[in-house]
């Protein structure tokens, strides 16, 4: 059921952070988390593609998409690749960015760690946030928060089949924006809590009319 209605998983990604209306009005920062990342892509795409070598063999040395490779290629300036991005709103991790950043240059390296300290200085997001906002560094670029990747069919299977107790509140959170969403997965939901009452409770009077 959760594969049969993949199209329903990315309702379980929380909507980004707006950012506050007066920022918006402000103008561009001269130094962004953005800018820096496309000054830093537009150097590295250059460089290799200078010394003659293909889209492909530059996307494989970089980790990134051919089609990336290629509009920062085509560009004459990193600034273009800025204009044409939208900007990124706000979110939870905002504040924590640079400190991610000096503890990578310490030389920790660790998502665990690092997801660790910043929940002690006051961070309250899941730690797969953190994980991949520090993806980017360990091919050499800026740190950043990408908006979070949708459940797979597995994951949800998995919290649909865990004890609500034990499901972790990233996991109920999630799991309650999809089921508000998505009926046809709301009703699988109830069908296993309801199976795995019987189970509880050892009790198979209520079995025939779940059956139907």
């Amino acid at each position: 059921m959760a594969a049969a209605h993949r199209g329903c998983l990315p309702a379980a990604v929380p909507d980004p952070e707006p950012a506050p209306a007066s920022l918006e009005e402000l103008p561009e920062p001269t130094d962004t988390p953005a800018r820096r990342h496309a000054k830093q892509l537009f150097e590295a795409v250059h460089a290799i593609t200078g010394t003659g070598r293909s889209l492909s063999a530059t996307a494989r040395e970089l980790g990134l998409n051919r089609r990336t490779v290629a509009k920062y290629a085509r560009a004459t300036s990193w600034q273009e690749r800025v204009r044409r991005t939208p900007p990124r709103r706000t979110t939870s991790l905002d504040p924590y960015l640079e400190y991610l950043q000096q503890r990578w240059d310490e030389g920790e390296h660790t998502a665990t760690v690092l997801h660790q300290e910043i929940t002690a200085r006051g961070y309250q997001g899941h730690y797969q946030r953190v994980k991949m906002a520090i993806a980017p560094l360990r091919r050499g670029l800026p740190v950043d928060t990408p908006r979070e990747r949708p459940p797979s069919p597995r994951q949800v299977t998995r919290w649909i089949t865990t004890t609500p107790s034990r499901r972790g509140l990233h996991g109920a959170e999630a799991l309650a924006r999809l089921l508000t969403h998505c009926p046809e997965l709301e009703r699988t939901h109830d069908l296993v809590r309801q199976f795995a009452a019987m189970l509880d409770a050892r009790d198979a009077a209520a079995l025939p009319n779940w059956l139907e």
